[in-house]
């Protein structure tokens, strides 16, 4: 009745020597490729990482004479660690096969016309959800070219250390919330859901989408990893692009940047501005930062823009955060960090991207030759 089909067992079903009416148990071996003559139902629980691993399984949806009406298949849909909706996996591969053969088309050879190739025009493969077509050892020249980043939050800590940067930085943060809108000293926060209150003081600025990218554009990160005034992280000129070309729906950005009572050295005055305070935070290694912000702040900006809350959630909001709520809106946490009271201003910011109408996509094209490879960690 049972047969278990996997790398320890040496017995296999032989589907040509007799008719084979048996219920088979297996893990890699039977998910990655192993056929079985007459199949009808299967049970699937495995959380795959990669669409290439969930697309070996293609094999069930395809044409069975005879008895293809029989076929099922049962997916779980709360699976492994994260609760993966293997369901929501499947369509999302079934998009990507959708998308890609679309894209093929487009080396289809006109009636009389040059013959094209894939050198010339390199393919993007489009993804809709998290999973990566393959496995990242089989993509050193795959390049991501586009995300959409809705109902996301994004905070990179490799910031510049070095003084002609850091200061750079405080300039481009001067430039940036000089052409915000000054909104003045806001109390904001309320009441989470497991009812404690928790509310902090914030300088707030209402700037433009136009505003925030020349941010993104100037900021200087790590000088080891990002020498070049140009150069940042993967993640920021993906969201540059986001912000430039997708039709995302975000009008405004509110500028909130948490306030101490006591400032960690000297606050920051940025010419006509209003000071700002400065509080303790250290690099990790001589490196990047282990975080600039902190969890009371995050759950108030999520509910300001109102994407999906993380850990905890403000259910009661007071009066003055309610009444600036709006999901067409993004939020930037600014922080002002420094190593030592005596020491110069580090700027670490997180970004909170309110959920739009956009499908989720990721999108990879190929790296062209002679292009240089960076190898993350080298």
């Amino acid at each position: 009745m049972f047969q278990v089909v996997n790398s320890d067992n040496a017995q296999a079903p032989d589907f040509g020597a007799e008719p084979v009416w048996k219920v088979i148990i297996g893990g890699n071996k039977l998910s990655r490729g192993y056929t079985i003559e007459g199949l009808t139902i299967s049970y699937y629980r495995r959380v795959a990482r990669s669409a290439d691993t969930v697309m070996q399984m293609g094999r069930w949806f395809g044409f069975r004479p005879g008895y293809r009406d029989l076929v099922r298949v049962f997916l779980g849909v709360e699976e492994g660690r994260d609760k993966t909706d293997l369901v929501a996996q499947f369509k999302e591969v079934c998009r990507l096969e959708e998308r890609f053969r679309e894209e093929i088309r487009r080396y289809a050879r006109k009636p009389d016309g040059k013959r094209i190739t894939p050198k010339q025009i390199p393919p993007l493969i489009s993804l809709s959800g998290n999973l990566p077509p393959t496995s990242r050892n089989k993509m050193f020249n795959a390049v991501l070219q586009k995300k959409n980043f809705g109902g996301q939050r994004s905070m990179q800590t490799l910031v510049a250390s070095k003084s002609p940067q850091l200061k750079q930085n405080v300039e481009t943060v001067r430039r940036f919330l000089s052409s915000a809108a000054p909104q003045g000293l806001n109390r904001l926060g309320g009441t989470s859901a497991n009812n404690d209150r928790s509310e902090f003081s914030a300088v707030v600025f209402e700037a433009q989408n136009s505003s925030l990218v020349q941010f993104l554009e100037c900021f200087r990160w790590l000088e080891t990893e990002y020498p070049g005034a140009g150069d940042r992280p993967a993640e920021v000129n993906l969201q540059i692009e986001f912000l430039t070309k997708e039709d995302h729906g975000i009008e405004r950005w509110l500028v909130v940047a948490p306030q101490r009572t006591k400032s960690f050295g000297p606050p920051l005055k940025l010419g006509a501005l209003p000071e700002l305070s400065v509080k303790e935070r250290h690099r990790s290694g001589g490196r990047g930062f282990q975080v600039f912000g902190e969890p009371d702040h995050r759950m108030t900006a999520e509910y300001l823009t109102g994407i999906e809350p993380g850990n905890s959630t403000l259910t009661k909001p007071n009066l003055e955060t309610a009444s600036r709520r709006d999901t067409h809106q993004g939020i930037v946490l600014l922080y002002l960090v420094r190593e030592n009271q005596a020491g110069e201003v580090s700027i670490g910011f997180e970004l909170l991207f309110p959920r739009n109408n956009l499908p989720f996509e990721l999108g990879f094209t190929v790296r062209r030759k002679g292009e240089q490879i960076k190898v993350e960690g080298s």
